[in-house]
């Protein structure tokens, strides 16, 4: 469960050590962001809504690689 958040700290970690100007980073504009993030899974995967805005989602994907496959 834990290991999700460790691998986000890595990628965050490598982004910050092969950065050039790592003053220009906006660590405030980063972690809100990453809060809307999470936010928004949250909401696309507790609610009802958010499941049948995934499965369409999920639907029209499948409908298009009809398409690619002709």
């Amino acid at each position: 469960r834990y290991l999700n958040f460790f691998g986000i700290a890595v990628i965050f970690a490598v982004a910050y050590l092969f950065s050039f100007n790592r003053r220009a980073i906006n660590f405030r504009v980063v972690g809100s962001a990453l809060a809307m993030h999470f936010i928004f899974a949250l909401c696309m995967l507790r609610s009802s809504w958010g499941h049948s805005i995934v499965g369409s989602i999920a639907q029209a994907a499948s409908y298009l690689s009809v398409f690619a496959d002709k």
